[in-house]
């Protein structure tokens, strides 16, 4: 499975840069002139759940396997720890890092917290069923809970003194994106995938469908997955211009719905997966520098915004939906590469991500 994460990773980087860089609050403005349809396709790419979602259980996977190998889950904590605060450069260089945020770690966070869970759980006997519906259960529960614990704790926003003012700041963001219901719903996922997806019997099947399914059924996953993404995205906001911003993405995921969302959700990543299989060498390649690429994505920007309206002035929509799927590859393969080899020097056998 190691090439369909690396498959999956891509399309994950490629979210995660689009996110960042063509903001889905500003989509309708950023691009004046365009068709309904084109602006309908930005917003549906940037919208789409599973392109992110999906790395949750994928980490669950590889981190599982890891530890039925007798990988202890503190080394690579440890690892993602050390990752962690590194991504808050920012803070401890103030005059350098003002204007950087540092909210975008927030995955790593909940990789963290995944981690530190199943050895909790591991030692307290806990068995992995209770965990997984805890997850589930849990997570509409707090749907509208901000995750501000450093706020909640009586912190404040960083000043210009940065994390020397106060040093909780290279640990605690003031607040994170997404609510601790839909972090706790990730970690779910997770949970999916640590201790079933790693199960002979499961992960044989899953081998299986991937290896042997041909190019006509990738074909039919992927118009299905396509399909489902468009009808749930029409049924249903994946993102309120009303809200905070922290707050903004699938508003209405934990509503009275939230047993369907959650199916739906599966089925779109079980869809993706398919689809995706092993992927291409290039798509292959965007995945494996997803590290350096999150690490260094909020700091040495593309201005996609502009690239976009210049590729459509000059060459039209065809040019403009090329810049589009072509910037974050060729990002990734430059700048998001050179990151991941130096951000890993330190950690060579610590962890494989």
């Amino acid at each position: 499975l190691a090439k369909v994460q690396e498959a999956l990773y891509g399309l994950v980087v490629a979210k995660i840069l689009w996110q960042h860089w063509l903001p889905a609050s500003t989509i309708l403005t950023a691009l004046p002139g365009q068709s309904l349809m084109y602006l309908q396709f930005f917003e549906g790419v940037l919208g789409c759940r599973s392109l992110l979602v999906v790395i949750f259980p994928m980490l669950g996977y590889f981190d599982g396997r890891a530890a039925l190998a007798g990988e202890p889950p503190k080394r690579r904590a440890t690892a993602a720890l050390i990752l962690y605060t590194i991504m808050a450069w920012p803070l401890l260089v103030p005059v350098y890092g003002e204007g950087f945020a540092t909210f975008h770690r927030w995955p790593v966070w909940v990789w963290i917290w995944c981690l530190m869970t199943c050895r909790v759980a591991k030692s307290l006997k806990i068995p992995p069923v209770v965990l997984v519906a805890a997850a589930f259960l849990l997570s509409p529960i707090l749907g509208s809970t901000p995750d501000s614990l450093h706020s909640l704790l009586g912190g404040k926003e960083p000043t210009s003194a940065g994390a020397w003012a106060d040093p909780s700041l290279l640990f605690l963001e003031h607040q994170f994106y997404y609510s601790v219901g839909a972090k706790v719903y990730f970690a779910g996922c997770y949970f999916v995938g640590y201790y079933y997806l790693t199960r002979d019997s499961i992960r044989s099947k899953v081998l299986d469908a991937l290896h042997v399914s041909p190019l006509k059924v990738r074909a039919s996953a992927l118009l299905a997955f396509i399909s489902l993404t468009i009808t749930w995205q029409r049924l249903t906001p994946a993102f309120d211009p009303d809200a905070q911003p922290e707050m903004a993405a699938w508003p209405n995921f934990f509503s009275s719905m939230y047993p369907l969302h959650a199916l739906t959700d599966w089925a779109a990543m079980a869809l993706l997966v398919l689809a995706v299989g092993q992927g291409t060498l290039l798509l292959r390649m965007v995945g494996g520098t997803l590290l350096g690429s999150m690490v260094c994505h909020m700091y040495l920007q593309l201005p996609l915004t502009q690239l976009l309206v210049e590729s459509s002035q000059r060459g039209g929509a065809f040019l403009m939906i090329a810049v589009f799927v072509a910037a974050p590859v060729i990002y990734a393969l430059s700048v998001g590469r050179i990151f991941q080899r130096l951000l890993l020097l330190p950690f060579a056998g610590m962890m494989s991500y």
